[in-house]
């Protein structure tokens, strides 16, 4: 994960630190994510690979993700992604943007 999270601030640049990186499961950080947040999360398609780097992966389909987060999560919307690795496959991403509500919060 420390991986993936440096990746991202390298490409953000200066810009990464305006962002508050969080680290384990959405499900079980209940506050990382306040009212009117937004969580950006990403898993492999349904169809997608079984195995990534000898690694059982996750496959879920948009609604089968926004659900994981729990009622308070609105998908506001989602794309698909054909990622090239480094080992010239092609592995198929699915990548999901909610919301939370501010009713939500309790």
């Amino acid at each position: 994960m420390a991986t993936e999270l440096n990746s991202s601030k390298t490409r953000l640049g200066a810009l990464c630190e305006q962002v508050q990186w969080h680290v384990g499961q959405i499900t079980q950080l209940r506050r990382a994510v306040w009212a009117c947040g937004h969580a950006v999360v990403a898993r492999f398609v349904p169809e997608g690979r079984l195995q990534c780097s000898g690694l059982t992966v996750k496959r879920d389909a948009p609604s089968s993700l926004r659900a994981e987060f729990g009622g308070d999560f609105e998908l506001l919307e989602h794309m698909t992604e054909a990622h090239q690795t480094p080992g010239g496959t092609i592995q198929q991403f699915v990548y999901c943007h909610c919301l939370m509500h501010w009713q939500a919060v309790r």
